[in-house]
């Protein structure tokens, strides 16, 4: 509701009329609808999201995906930029940036705390997707 600035009984009107075509997931006792064509993230991957990313930027309370002490890290000033995050089960552990020329791209991961050994393939299979999604090798580093 709060995204579309619809009020609750218009945003209710809208779910009950396209009931069927929605899937519903219920986090923290708070439902939220989605299309079913949409495929959810797999909790047990780490994933490199984009800046504006609606995994994000779609809710008011966005506790459910990132601890309220590092909203700061993730949108400095609050002036409404978003940087990239990194996700891990879902939840935002950190930030990124690209640097680029035009044979390869550099990641860098700026993690709230430092990343668990575990997570060496999920990175590795994330900058893998994005080197293919950009057409040039993908360089990750990390301070």
């Amino acid at each position: 509701m709060w995204w579309t600035g619809l009020n609750k009984a218009h945003a209710l009107r809208g779910i009950l009329g396209n009931g069927k075509k929605l899937t519903r997931v219920t986090c923290d006792s708070i439902d939220y609808y989605h299309s079913p064509e949409i495929e959810p993230l797999n909790p047990g991957e780490l994933t490199l999201l984009p800046a504006f990313d609606e995994h994000l930027l779609g809710y008011r309370n966005r506790g459910h995906v990132l601890d309220p002490g590092h909203a700061k890290s993730i949108c400095p000033g609050g002036n409404g930029v978003f940087k990239p995050t990194i996700l891990v089960k879902g939840r935002v552990v950190g930030v990124w940036k690209r640097t680029e020329n035009p044979r390869k791209a550099q990641v860098e991961l700026l993690p709230f705390e430092k990343l668990a050994a575990r997570l060496k393939k999920p990175l590795t299979q994330a900058a893998s997707r994005y080197a293919q999604y950009l057409g040039k090798p993908v360089v990750l580093t990390a301070p």
